[in-house]
């Protein structure tokens, strides 16, 4: 799941090749995105929305370090 530059999510991914990239390297990203999310939701007094990214993180690191441990 992807956020755009208006914070509405999608299922669209990047044109990069993520065939040979690190599974790792890819959830980091898409980390990245959401925090960036949340930071511009926050920034606008969008409370649930920047919530809501912090949450979709959240999960995102949980399986991270759950799938590296």
């Amino acid at each position: 799941m992807r956020a755009n530059k208006f914070g509405e999510f999608s299922g669209d991914q990047d044109a990069d090749n993520l065939d040979d990239a690190d599974p790792a390297s890819y959830i980091i990203n898409e980390v990245r995105q959401f925090l960036g999310v949340a930071e511009i939701a926050a920034s606008n007094g969008e409370w649930i929305k920047a919530r809501q990214a912090l949450v979709e993180a959240m999960l995102l690191l949980k399986d991270l370090v759950a799938a590296e441990s």
